[in-house]
């Protein structure tokens, strides 16, 4: 059995993220070859940042488009920074699993809103935003949802059949994503569907939804 120490308070200790390395109490050869590293590290970024509004194409032609995926609004407008053409995919659960001192509420509409707006208007290009996804192994902060939490493992109520079911849960999203499409190239992603009659459902809600806006006279 192998025994690790614990570094002591204000012990040096270099991590190798490449290697998945960690070194405690480093000797000054070590330093110097881990500093000498790091720097090359630092000029290679420097020397990819000076490409980042190059356009990508291949050898033979081809335009490759870059797309993040983001958890966070505020990661859009750092994908941006380096390059990325949109968003591939924003996965909205995490507005409610990270309430940040808000544990027993959910987002409200404008809440929402206003997330999707900062996504929306980080990058020039398509941005696709995805539903909610909770149920399973992804969970509201304390449980804290209009109905049961489910904690089944497999598929189960979770996703589009957990927002088919908790309408109000659904709508407010949607009325959120809708509102705020008005500011770029919004796509509406639909998680976990398995059937024709779940995609017409939700279909159908977006619609609905869409047609109270209208009637309400929000763009």
């Amino acid at each position: 059995m192998v025994r690790i120490k614990a570094p002591r308070d204000g012990e040096t200790v270099i991590v190798d993220g490449d290697l998945g390395h960690a070194l405690a109490d480093p000797d000054h050869q070590a330093l110097s070859f881990f500093s000498a590293k790091r720097a090359e590290q630092l000029a290679r970024r420097t020397s990819l940042s000076s490409l980042r509004k190059q356009p990508a194409v291949s050898h033979d032609g081809v335009r490759i488009r870059l797309l993040a995926n983001v958890e966070i609004s505020d990661e859009a407008a750092q994908a941006a920074s380096l390059g990325a053409d949109g968003v591939g995919l924003y996965r909205t659960e995490f507005l409610y699993m990270n309430r940040q001192g808000q544990p027993s509420s959910l987002p409200t509409e404008d809440e929402q809103y206003q997330a999707y707006v900062r996504v929306i208007t980080a990058v020039s290009g398509p941005i696709t935003i995805r539903t909610l996804d909770l149920g399973a192994d992804k969970q509201v902060d304390s449980g804290a949802r209009s109905g049961p939490t489910p904690t089944n493992p497999a598929l189960g109520l979770r996703a589009i059949r957990l927002c088919l079911k908790e309408p109000d849960l659904f709508r407010t999203q949607l009325r959120a994503l809708l509102r705020a499409s008005a500011h770029g190239k919004v796509r509406i992603m639909l998680p976990m569907i398995s059937s024709v009659a779940e995609y017409r459902q939700a279909k159908a809600f977006i619609e609905a939804t869409r047609a109270q806006l209208e009637r309400e006279g929000v763009a």
